[in-house]
């Protein structure tokens, strides 16, 4: 399991610590803002992405079930976006889970070992 908390205090070098879990590192026009008294990630443009490794067999992974929860609010809607998942998307070959959307509708994408 990887939870965190994405507010001031908790980021050292553009890596938040876990609460639970491997850390999360951003890139790209990342920041940290409180506003209302929430602490959110905003990533702004297409070239910004937090992620904990680009090789998931360095964390542990779910085997027989999962819970994914994020609390989101897309600026602007894309065809396919991306929330949360670990994902491998070589054209025919996919493989793992993506918590993402569709135009304007929240979606999730499992691939199985018989099919994609």
């Amino acid at each position: 399991m990887h939870q965190w908390r994405f507010a001031p205090g908790k980021i050292k070098e553009g890596t938040v610590e876990p609460i639970t879990g491997a850390g999360a590192n951003f890139i790209g026009a990342a920041s940290v803002l409180n506003e209302g008294g929430l602490n959110q990630l905003e990533l702004k443009g297409t070239d910004s992405r937090a992620w904990v490794t680009d090789d998931f067999h360095t964390v542990k992974v779910p085997q027989k079930a999962i819970t994914v929860e994020a609390w989101v609010s897309p600026a602007a809607l894309m065809r396919w976006g991306g929330i949360a998942g670990i994902i491998q998307d070589n054209g025919d070959y996919e493989r793992g889970w993506l918590l993402g959307y569709v135009n304007r509708k929240f979606s999730f994408a499992l691939a199985g070992k018989e099919h994609p």
